[in-house]
């Protein structure tokens, strides 16, 4: 998806991959996951408002993926005028996928024992991603993870119903046309962009590979964890 809309003209989308590219991002996605979910539920409107997001995210068009999925509603609310594209899929295809990628690296032990020996902004990584699993995948991806799926697809249709926002549920299979309508674009003479992401994304970070790691190998696109788009300008 965040291919498709780059080719479409959002020049600058952000996905979990972004997060590699601004040194101060890891530290404030655990802030705000922070204060979402251990302030005893006392979080205002204002702790995320638009000059909160916009100091994280004011220079992209777009938002995909985690971190920016874990606050789905949050976002919605402080871009009144951004379309919503859910991307949708079977829930088991989707936690296999999440099985073969980040519980699969969260929970190696190679990684972390590696990451003992890592730059303090790959630790803060890894520690948002901690984070991510406790508080938005209830501490299991594997136990509730097709749950919170679910939940969170739910929840972005009911926040549109209630609002009255513009939301398109799209499948990747589903080509240009229904997206580019949605979006008010022209149809590009182009084949809709397919990546392999669960498989690039194990092989970026050596998952079933030994000697390979994070560390060493950096950060490829993760693509869909939860999947929730919003173009906003």
């Amino acid at each position: 998806m965040r291919i498709a809309l780059e080719k479409l003209g959002y020049y600058d989308v952000y996905h979990f991959s972004s997060v590699f590219e601004h040194e101060a991002h890891p530290g404030l996605w655990i802030a705000a996951l922070k204060a979402k979910y251990e302030n005893d539920g006392n979080t205002s409107k204002e702790t995320f408002s638009r000059d909160y997001w916009d100091n994280m995210l004011g220079r992209y068009n777009a938002v995909t993926d985690i971190p920016c999925a874990c606050f789905a509603p949050e976002l919605i609310a402080a871009y009144p005028d951004a379309k919503l594209i859910l991307t949708t899929r079977s829930a088991e295809s989707w936690h296999a996928s999440m099985l073969r990628t980040i519980h699969a690296l969260q929970t190696s032990y190679l990684n972390r024992f590696l990451l003992l020996f890592s730059a303090a902004y790959i630790k803060r990584i890894s520690s948002l991603m901690d984070l991510i699993i406790e508080h938005y995948f209830r501490s299991s991806i594997l136990q509730f993870g097709k749950q919170v799926f679910k939940d969170h697809n739910e929840m972005v249709r009911r926040i549109a119903r209630a609002e009255g926002r513009e939301l398109l549920e799209f499948k990747l299979g589903d080509g240009w046309e229904e997206l580019c309508g949605f979006l008010g674009k022209e149809v590009p003479d182009l084949d809709f962009p397919h990546v392999n992401e669960r498989d690039s994304w194990r092989r970026s970070f050596g998952l079933g590979w030994s000697g390979r790691n994070i560390l060493f190998v950096g950060l490829p696109i993760i693509f869909g964890v939860v999947g929730v788009c919003f173009a906003v300008r």
